[in-house]
């Protein structure tokens, strides 16, 4: 039994108890990459286990380069916070989305040294020998007016929504060895290209749909090392965007994530942003992790939780809870322990994910609050399994 799931159980009996109603305990609803991979040797050990993290960490200020000076002070409160939720669960990969990065490095540089491996009160340090970071499509110019407001230019015109080169875009850091040789990223790919696309129903102009790429940040294959096996975390964040395109285009880039981590034949001619061409092949140990979006979750024939290809733990323990009023009771408070994201007036999404193939067996998995900003919460996901 989980962590979250043991802690719903036992509010559930204190309540029970209390002879509170069932209906009561409902809450919540292409440019080349920059590659920053540690040059330090790890021992990988002797048990073959792995917890993978991710988190929306909402570390991304207004102008380039002020994110960098804020972590520089080494006292940054909302860094602090968030590595105190990072070293409570001590994760061996955490993708850390909604980060500024910066070319230079200074912010992975700064979360790894300053923040993540310092004692801080009763938070143990930890220290990442690894990490990633590159260029993604998030502040980069599409040239074309992508919003329809009338003007070229600006955030919204960009082909992943930012003012700037990297605000709002991906980290990662690891214990683990990161197989920088066969790295895999998937900027320059373009929605187009990929095959059963709705491009043509976004209603983006023919100069614009052909030459949006994609991913709106982009696909991380990272492969890790476990001892003397290879798990391929594949980092991302899906567009943020509500219009009807970005819905599309969300849509398409989380069937690329089903078609790329089931070994499609359809993928066979897309290539990554070094030419190299297909999908993962079929069966390989591979995670997916970040910020997928609301729609993620769905169970639709094609769609990334379709039950073929990756398994969600989550939903998986809310089934084993059963129909009976007790299991739903239990089952919709679980739900909202597991809400990723959670507003000021309590409401509760599920947003970010970490989903194993099937080659893998998950174990333990559980959220708890990592960023808090003007009464919302952002919650660290988390997942251990055995290679």
């Amino acid at each position: 039994m989980n962590r979250v799931r043991a802690a719903a159980v036992a509010a559930l009996a204190a309540l029970a108890m209390l002879g509170t109603p069932a209906a009561a305990w409902a809450t919540p609803a292409a440019a080349g990459p920059l590659d920053l991979v540690a040059d330090a040797a790890r021992d990988g050990g002797a048990n073959a286990s792995l917890t993978v993290a991710t988190v929306q960490a909402d570390l991304s200020r207004d102008a380039e380069g002020n994110l960098a000076a804020d972590l520089a002070s080494r006292n940054d409160a909302q860094a602090i916070e968030l590595a105190g939720a990072v070293q409570s669960e001590r994760p061996d990969v955490l993708v850390v989305t909604g980060v500024d990065v910066d070319a230079d490095g200074d912010v992975v540089a700064s979360l790894r040294d300053d923040y993540f491996a310092v004692d801080r009160g009763n938070s143990a340090a930890i220290r990442y020998d690894y990490s990633y970071a590159a260029q993604t499509n998030v502040g980069q110019p599409s040239g074309t007016d992508l919003d329809g407001d009338g003007v070229v230019g600006g955030a919204g015109d960009a082909y992943g929504d930012g003012d700037f080169a990297g605000q709002g875009s991906l980290l990662v850091f690891s214990t683990r060895p990161i197989d920088a040789a066969n790295v895999r990223t998937f900027n320059s790919m373009l929605w187009k290209d990929l095959p059963g696309n709705q491009l043509g129903e976004s209603g983006l102009g023919s100069v614009a749909g052909a030459s949006i790429p994609l991913q709106s940040t982009s696909v991380w294959d990272l492969p890790i090392r476990v001892d003397d096996q290879t798990v391929h975390v594949v980092a991302t964040a899906t567009t943020n965007g509500s219009s009807p395109a970005d819905s599309l285009r969300r849509a398409d880039q989380l069937r690329f994530l089903h078609g790329y981590i089931s070994g499609s034949a359809e993928l066979a001619s897309v290539a990554d942003d070094k030419g190299r061409e297909g999908a993962l092949p079929a069966g390989s140990r591979a995670i997916v992790a970040g910020s997928l979006g609301q729609e993620a979750a769905s169970s639709a024939k094609g769609g990334l939780l379709d039950g073929t290809v990756l398994s969600d733990p989550v939903a998986e323990s809310l089934s084993e809870l059963g129909s009976t009023w007790w299991g739903t009771a239990m089952a919709k408070l679980q739900a909202g322990a597991e809400a990723s994201r959670v507003d000021a007036e309590g409401i509760g999404v599920r947003a970010d994910y970490v989903l194993p193939s099937a080659s893998l067996h998950a174990g333990s998995s559980g959220s708890l609050d990592a960023v808090q900003r003007a009464g919302t919460s952002n919650r660290l996901v988390w997942l251990s399994l055995t290679v």
